[in-house]
Parts: structure tokens; sequence; C-alpha cells
């Protein structure tokens, strides 16, 4: 893909990491000056684009640092969703996504900081976590697609059943902890008691072991593989308006990205992070 070029990650802001510039390797010197040209042309300061300003009436001043053909700078509205991978997310879920829908996952990929964090979006929101049922759609030879994690022979492994079903007591321990934290986060910003009383009934582990999400009063009518459907949306950060506007209702609005945010967050520490290890 690219030709005779090698490529290679290097750790960047050498100075959070060095006391003088005399101490920068040569790799850092060039990180240290691009990230002062893209500072620069945050202010304003960048060096206009002579091809580009042809075609499109831009203050002369304007930065030429592109993503797809957009300026990120003087251009985020077109570029902001691409950047945090929600339209590849409406790809991959084949449907037009709503704006509540496009908020939640850029309020979570868009704090993607690190390397680590923007891998566990491509493992669980992607759906990307090799797996044996993975591992048998790409082509390998499976002989046992029976769990390596709980070994339980009927049980097929792939991220539905890593998430919602594992008896592996480290996940199930997981899957505890998620649902406490989440209560709490619900007892934190909810002033009403009703609300606490909805969080506590919502989430149950059945049989001692599988995370469901009953966000029905009455789950009989719905049926259970609704209920499995929405636990794994709902684990998988790849929320519908239905389940942002059931969490919205616990609390007043001016807490609900506070809300959403605190519950992504503990997704990703509390339960991606122990099943991907």
């Amino acid at each position: 893909f690219f030709g005779n070029y090698s490529v290679e990650w290097t750790q960047a802001h050498p100075e959070n990491r060095h006391s003088s510039v005399r101490d920068y390797s040569g790799i850092e010197l060039l990180h240290f000056c691009v990230d002062e040209l893209a500072d620069r042309a945050t202010r304003g300061f960048a060096v206009s684009d002579p091809i580009r300003d042809c075609t499109a009436p831009r203050h002369p001043s304007s930065p030429f640092i592109a993503y797809k053909g957009c300026r990120i700078f003087d251009g985020p509205r077109d570029v902001i969703f691409d950047l945090t991978g929600t339209n590849h997310l409406s790809n991959y879920e084949e449907r037009q996504l709503s704006s509540s829908e496009l908020s939640l996952r850029a309020l979570l990929c868009g704090k993607a900081t690190n390397f680590w964090s923007r891998t566990e979006h491509l493992k669980f929101m992607y759906s990307q976590l090799m797996t044996l049922a993975k591992c048998e759609s790409k082509g390998f030879s499976i002989s046992d697609s029976a769990c390596r994690v709980c070994k339980y022979a009927d049980e097929y492994e792939n991220l539905r059943h890593l998430l919602l079903d594992c008896k592996e007591p480290q996940i199930i321990d997981a899957r505890r902890r998620f649902i406490f934290s989440v209560n709490q986060t619900v007892k934190h910003y909810a002033t009403h008691i009703s609300s606490h009383c909805r969080i506590k009934n919502a989430f149950k582990l059945v049989s001692g072991s599988s995370i469901r999400f009953l966000m029905y009063d009455d789950p009989l009518p719905v049926g259970m593989h609704v209920i499995e459907e929405q636990t794994f949306l709902l684990l998988t950060a790849r929320w519908n308006d239905e389940i942002i506007q059931w969490f919205s209702s616990l609390v007043h609005e001016e807490n609900v990205v506070l809300l959403l945010r605190s519950i992504l967050f503990s997704l990703r520490r509390l339960l991606w992070h122990p099943v991907w290890k």
C-alpha cells in the first residue's frame, strides 16, 4: 500500500518528555515541527493553498490541512463524523443513523485519544474481535467452535456470547462491576427515586451469569430475542434512539451528556477491557 516506504509508530509530543530540544531525536524534531505548524494553522497563520484557493472562495490565510477533500480547521462540520468514525459505523450498520445516535457515537469515538481506545472501538463497536466465529468468517478452518474462554462445548464463541453469556468467572465479575457502576452513576445524576428503581430493575444477571437489559415494563410480549438484541446493542455502544431516550429519561436534560459519557466510560473500562484480556 505504501510502495517502497515503511511505516513505524513513534511517541508524539517530545516536549513533554525532554527538557531541551537538543535531546530530541530526528523523528521527534519532525514531530515538533508538525505540531507547531498545526498550532499555527488553528490560529490562522498558515499559508494558503493556491490550488484549492483557486476553486474555493476562502480567506487567504485559510489552512490547507485537509481530510477527504475538506479542510479540518475551517470546515469541522463537514469532516467531524469521518474523523470520529461515525460514517463508517453507518455503513457497517447498513442504515442511516439519527442525529442522536451519531452524537452518542461521536461522544464515545471522539474521546478516543490513544491507540488502545481506538482499537477497542474497532474490536467491539465494529465486531472485529478475533473470536472463533470471526476467524471462521475470514476463511480459517475451525475444527471446534466451542468457546475457548468458558470451555462450554455447546456455546458458540462469538462477540455476542462473550459479552452476554460467557460463563468465565472473570467475565461474569466484569458484568457485575459494570452493572454496579451504571447503578451508581444514575444515582449520582438522577434526583428522583423512581430513576434509581428503574435502573436497578433494568439490568439483570440471569442465572447468575448472563446479562440482560430489560428496558420494557413488561418484557414477555416483546420476546427474549428482542431483549438479547437490545442488550447486545447496549454493550457494543451501538445504541439506537430507543435506548438513548430510555437513559435520557432518567435524569434532567442538563445531566444527560454527563450520564451517557459516564456509562460509556464504564462500558469500556469495566467490560470491554476484561473481555479482551
